[in-house]
């Protein structure tokens, strides 16, 4: 049978949020079907859904989410999903979680594809079995997720604990600018503004989608003309840089090796060398990431339609600089703890594909 056969769909137009000025103090959240889940809490007392457990599935995305409990939604572009008779709602919900990908063309989802795409329903015997192991299986990740949260506190406390702050500087560390500390041949620039077309045999150029909550791949890399690349010699990698978007999503960070030597970079990103003998690779990216000095970077990005940090506001950036060994100390800290944070997040992904049922 189809899918439309045994979950039915509902509009979320009465549901719909009249006022985005949430607040943590109000009762009601605010969904979206997309990663974020809950945007924020609302005082509104109207048009609150309140029929029970429901799925809501993202008709541009098809991401889908289990809801059990009173809401409010940001848009229309999802679908409110309940059940037929002699239908497990959490099993529909394992079930499109399982077929979830990003579709390749912009257009709702539920009526045209999902909805229509057949499934052979089990007994409900069977149904509540399949659920109470991918429940117990979905308890697990998120016992490994929070214990990856824990590793990621754990590392923030122990910077805290050695250098302070950041930005305010408590322990009155020397100060650096960005540019102060970078090679002579890294002048902290982007990279190509146009790539052109993909190539089959091209040089490979890191965009900001390569490294934005990723870990990147030389594979996956869009290829411009080695004439293209050749006029941006400043920003061709050598191996063993720090890359940092400018563009759009503001100061997100990545390490790249010797695997990379020969790519280049596009607008949105500006790779980083800098004397080692000032302050280690792997204590620049923590420094960057810290909350305090990250958020002070992104507040200089400008721009309306397309936000970008300009190059000089990224060359000033004031970076502490304690003595070298104590940078060492606590990047050999942190990368212990990223072995352990490893193999968790190892353990999350082979679960995941148990949860992906088929």
């Amino acid at each position: 049978m189809k899918i439309k056969d045994f979950i039915d769909y509902e509009q979320p137009n009465e549901y719909i949020v009249e006022s985005d000025r949430y607040n943590s103090k109000y009762s009601t959240p605010v969904l979206t079907a997309g990663q974020s889940f809950i945007l924020g809490y609302t005082n509104e007392s109207k048009g609150i859904y309140k029929k029970g457990p429901c799925i809501i599935f993202d008709d541009f995305t098809t991401s889908v989410h289990y809801v059990d409990f009173p809401f409010k939604v940001k848009s229309s572009a999802m679908k409110i999903l309940t059940t037929k008779s002699n239908t497990d709602l959490k099993y529909c919900y394992y079930l499109l979680l399982s077929l979830s990908k990003m579709p390749p063309n912009h257009k709702r989802q539920w009526i045209s594809t999902t909805s229509e795409k057949n499934h052979v329903l089990p007994s409900m015997d069977r149904q509540i079995s399949i659920v109470k192991q991918l429940d117990l299986i979905s308890d697990t990740i998120v016992n490994y997720t929070n214990q990856i949260e824990n590793l990621d506190n754990l590392v923030k406390a122990r910077f805290i604990e050695m250098f302070g702050d950041a930005v305010d500087n408590p322990m009155e560390w020397k100060k650096r600018k960005l540019q102060e500390i970078v090679t002579d041949d890294c002048t902290i620039s982007y990279g190509i503004v146009q790539t052109g077309n993909d190539q089959e045999d091209g040089v490979p150029v890191f965009r900001p989608v390569d490294i934005v909550n990723k870990i990147p791949k030389l594979t996956e890399l869009k290829k411009t003309t080695e004439e293209i690349s050749n006029k941006y010699k400043r920003t061709i990698l050598k191996g063993r840089e720090l890359l940092i978007t400018v563009r759009a999503n503001i100061a997100d960070t990545c390490i790249i090796d010797e695997e990379f030597k020969g790519c280049n970079v596009g607008r949105g990103i500006v790779p980083i060398r800098i004397q080692e003998d000032i302050m280690v690779l792997e204590f620049l990216k923590y420094l960057l990431d810290s909350k305090h000095l990250n958020d002070d970077i992104k507040s200089k990005a400008k721009g309306i339609t397309l936000i970008q940090l300009n190059m000089e506001d990224l060359r000033e950036v004031e970076l502490i600089c304690p003595p070298l060994e104590k940078q060492i100390d606590f990047v050999e800290f942190a990368k212990q703890v990223d072995k352990s944070r490893f193999n968790i997040k190892k353990g999350i992904i082979e679960l995941e594909r148990e949860v992906v049922y088929d």
